[in-house]
C-alpha cells in the first residue's frame, strides 16, 4: 500500500511538470471578489458564476461572454446549482435564490448561517441544501417549498451535499469528517461513513450510485461502498483542501480540484492520474457535462474556461 501511494505521488509530480500548458483558456472578467461557486447548466452551454461581490454571473461556455449579471444579490454567494429549468443561489446569511428566468426569482429564509452547499436532482424536481447550522433540507425548486428537513447527529456545521444519480439517496458532510447518507424522500438516516480525519468538503456519487466520492480539508480523496457502507480506496494527489470531487465519463474519469489551485483528473479504472494543472488562487471548479471543459473561479474574481485534451474527456 505504501508503495502504490509512493507510485501515485511520483506519477503526480511528473504529470505537474507535463501539464498540457498549450490548452486553449479563456478569461471570464465579470467579478471583483472571489468566485466561491460554479455551475454548468445542463447541455454545458451556460456557466452560473456566484461571488463575494454579491454578482451572479450567466455566461456563454462556447464563446465565452457575459450574458448577465444579477447585481441585487442581498448577501456574499458562496455555492451554486443548476438544473435545465432553473439555477440556485446560497448566501452568507442562510438565504438561498431560485431563477427560474430572468425575472422569476424566489427567495428563501432557508438556514440559520452560511448555506455551504446546494445539489439539485437528476431530473431538475429537487433541491437539496445545507449549512452552518447542520440541517439537510429538500426543496421543490418549481414553488419554492420546503418538502422535508433533518439535522446531522450530532449536530455539526455541514459543508458538502449530493444526491444520487437514481434519486434515491443524499448524501452530506461536514465539520465532523462524517459522511451521513440519508433517504431521499423521508431524510431517514440511512447509514454513517467514518475514516476521514478532517472537516469533509466536498461530495459526488458515482452515475451507477453504488460510490460515493468525498473530499476533506487535509486533502485525503476517499471512494465508499455506498452498500455496505466501507471505504474502498484512497487517492494520493492532494495535500491541501478539496474543494470538488466529480465523476464524468460513466465513472471512468473522477475530477478533484483542491487549494493552491491543483486540479487532477484520475483514470478510475486503474486509480492513477491522467491529467494535472494549477491555477493560482482556486476556490472552486465545475465540469462541464460532456467532460469537454473544466471551469475555475479564483480568489481574484476571475474565472477561467480550460478546454480539456482529448484523452481525458
Amino acid at each position: 500500500m505504501f508503495l502504490r501511494a509512493m507510485t501515485i505521488s511520483v506519477l503526480c509530480c511528473c504529470l505537474y511538470a507535463n501539464s498540457l500548458a498549450a490548452q486553449a483558456i479563456r478569461e471570464l472578467k465579470g467579478h471583483s471578489g472571489p468566485v466561491f461557486a460554479l455551475a454548468f447548466v445542463a447541455d454545458g452551454r451556460k456557466l452560473v458564476s456566484a461571488g463575494f461581490d454579491h454578482r451572479l454571473n450567466i455566461w456563454n461556455v462556447p464563446h465565452g461572454k457575459l450574458l448577465r449579471t444579477f447585481a441585487d444579490q442581498p448577501q456574499r454567494l458562496v455555492s451554486v446549482v443548476a438544473a435545465k429549468r432553473w439555477f440556485a443561489s446560497g448566501t452568507t446569511n442562510g438565504m438561498i435564490q431560485i431563477h427560474k428566468d430572468e425575472t422569476n426569482v424566489v427567495r428563501l429564509s432557508a438556514h440559520d448561517g452560511c448555506v455551504h452547499a446546494l445539489a439539485a436532482s437528476h431530473d431538475g424536481e429537487l433541491l437539496v441544501s445545507c449549512g452552518d447550522d447542520g440541517q439537510v433540507k429538500t426543496w421543490q425548486p418549481a414553488q419554492g417549498e420546503m418538502i422535508a428537513h433533518v439535522s446531522a447527529t450530532p449536530r455539526t456545521p455541514l459543508y458538502a451535499v449530493a444526491v444520487s444519480p437514481n434519486g434515491k439517496m443524499i448524501a452530506a458532510g461536514g465539520l465532523d469528517g462524517q459522511i451521513r447518507i440519508y433517504d431521499r424522500d423521508s431524510l431517514t438516516l440511512l447509514s454513517t461513513l467514518r475514516g476521514h480525519s478532517g472537516p469533509i468538503f466536498a461530495l459526488a456519487f458515482s452515475p451507477n450510485s453504488q460510490v460515493v466520492v468525498s473530499g476533506s480539508q487535509n486533502g485525503d480523496v476517499i471512494l465508499w461502498d455506498v452498500e455496505p457502507g466501507t471505504e474502498r480506496l484512497r487517492l494520493v494527489g492532494h495535500v491541501t483542501p478539496i474543494y470538488r470531487v466529480e465523476f464524468y465519463d460513466s465513472g471512468r474519469r473522477l475530477l478533484t480540484a483542491g487549494k493552491k489551485g491543483l486540479v487532477i483528473i484520475w483514470d478510475m479504472e486503474v486509480a492513477e492520474p491522467i491529467f494535472s494543472r494549477r491555477f493560482p488562487g482556486i476556490v472552486s471548479a465545475a465540469l462541464s457535462p460532456d467532460g469537454r471543459r473544466l471551469a475555475v473561479g479564483t480568489d481574484k474574481g476571475a474565472c477561467f474556461l480550460l478546454d480539456l485534451p482529448r484523452y481525458v474527456r
